[in-house]
């Protein structure tokens, strides 16, 4: 009897094995196209802008600081309403700062409405309470996207990847980075950065007739969308005795948290508001993008557009991604921009500087097929970072978000970018580039780094160069899920 049971056992493990495989890899192995009544809303077109300045104007958050001030900048300035949607929290006091921020805007009558990932969003373990914090408070709703369901494999995968703050309807931050310490090196942090950036977007004409012309007003609907989708759960729709007892210890940790902020940074707690007028520049046209919100294989709405603008320019291109996956639609695309224009650059990490090793290794065991497509690949020299994702194109048009290079920004996760007309943003986003550029090595035709006086390639540990190539083993037949 018990041989049968076991018997049993190990045939329904096997069954599920076979299912979770079935449908959690499979659906994924073959791209999707973006669907015929889609193809005519990305005419390339509608990125530019008339002659005359729109209601917006925005800057580039590119130090780890001014991430972190901006944020809490729109915190505190907030009065009616604070979005926040992010991949995922990460340790370290700037985390708790700015959930201390959320929650004192929420006491102050802000209503606060938050969404991470449902796997990956990290809320968990030590910073559960946070969670609890959000959900017990009365101004505040706590969502995720997609959290782990056993018996639907073909949402394993899919994850929630945007990074965007609005409050009111007039301020707003979009980018690259996540919440943590690592993202915004706070004094005294020791660690490794990743660099990424954001743009902090002022709407001129919040309160006024004319604040429904501001990208903002779109960014507001996106994530409503977000809110509202299917895949979107209300992880706490209740709470027990423990876990609100667990929420008020939290909530007054984290007003002690706030509390020692004010005194160690007084410059972010004034009396005036921040002066956004005078610390942007105009733009002519900003445009959001973004991929379709099912937690499943997904057509590739900001891949085609972006791809598109790159096909379209007539000078440059520069592109930048903490790393690239070598599919078939990337390579066809950088190909042709190779072919037409004097100038396609890629920037990326090095395996000194990535830390990400599923990725950054197939890219690295592929990078031959990039250098034959015949743009200039620049590699970053640094035990630090890149985590930016973001291109520029002809002295006028920028992106920054979320997007990376790779099969899962195109083909799975939610993303996000902002498409800029601006050539004054353009002269800001290139310089910030540029530093990079000069911290970096250009990859010859050889698949060797072109000698440079200025920058001295770092050597990489052994067990470094074993692991990225270990893991490369198992990135290249799962390319499509990196």
């Amino acid at each position: 009897m018990l041989k049968k049971i076991k018997t049993i056992i190990f045939v329904l493990i096997g069954l599920y094995l076979l299912f979770a495989v079935s449908f959690g890899i499979i659906p994924y192995a073959i791209p999707k196209e973006v669907s015929e009544e889609m193809k005519p809303q990305f005419d390339v077109n509608r990125f530019y802008g008339a002659d005359e300045q729109g209601v917006d104007r925005l800057t580039l958050a590119e130090s780890p600081q001014s991430g972190f001030d901006s944020r809490i900048r729109l915190i505190r300035e907030a009065q009616t309403s604070i979005d926040l949607v992010c991949h995922c929290v990460k340790d370290g006091i700037t985390s708790e700062q700015i959930f201390a921020e959320l929650l004192d805007a929420a006491d102050r009558g802000v209503q606060v409405r938050v969404v991470l990932d449902g796997k990956v969003g990290g809320l968990s373990g030590s910073r559960k309470g946070i969670a609890y914090a959000l959900s017990a408070h009365p101004n505040v709703q706590y969502r995720v996207y997609n959290p782990f369901c056993f018996y639907k494999p073909w949402e394993w995968n899919a994850l929630l990847h945007d990074k965007i703050l609005i409050g009111d309807d007039r301020v707003m931050i979009l980018g690259g980075r996540n919440i943590g310490d690592a993202y915004f090196a706070p004094e005294g942090y020791t660690g490794k950065v990743t660099n990424d950036r954001d743009v902090v977007v002022y709407n001129t004409a919040s309160g006024a007739e004319q604040s429904g012309d501001s990208v903002l007003s779109d960014a507001k609907a996106y994530f409503n969308e977000i809110w509202s989708c299917e895949a979107v759960k209300e992880p706490f729709p209740t709470l027990s005795e423990s876990q609100k007892q667990k929420a008020d210890e939290t909530a007054a940790e984290l007003k002690e948290v706030r509390a020692a902020l004010m005194t160690a940074r007084p410059e972010l707690y004034g009396e005036e508001p921040y002066d956004y007028a005078n610390s942007t520049v105009p733009a002519k046209q900003l445009t959001l993008i973004h991929n379709p919100l099912n937690a499943g294989p997904k057509e590739p709405w900001v891949g085609v557009q972006l791809a598109n603008l790159g096909l379209t320019a007539k000078e440059s291109v520069t592109m930048q991604s903490p790393y690239c996956t070598a599919n078939k639609r990337l390579l066809s695309v950088m190909k042709s921009m190779a072919a037409t224009l004097p100038e396609v650059i890629l920037q990326t990490n090095s395996v000194a500087s990535s830390p990400n090793y599923p990725a950054f290794s197939n890219y690295i065991e592929n990078r031959k097929k990039f250098i034959d497509t015949g743009i200039t690949i620049r590699e970053l020299q640094s035990e630090d970072s890149i985590h930016g994702k973001s291109f520029l194109m002809d002295g006028r048009l920028s992106a920054v978000g979320s997007f990376n290079l790779d099969d899962r920004s195109m083909y799975i996760d939610t993303e996000a970018m902002l498409v800029i007309d601006s050539p004054e943003f353009y002269e800001q986003l290139k310089a910030a580039m540029d530093s990079y550029g000069n911290q970096s090595l250009t990859v010859s035709s050889d698949n060797s780094y072109e000698e440079n006086a200025d920058v001295t390639p770092l050597e990489v540990p052994w067990w470094k160069r074993t692991l990225m190539w270990l893991a490369s083993l198992i990135s290249r037949p799962f390319q499509f899920l990196i």
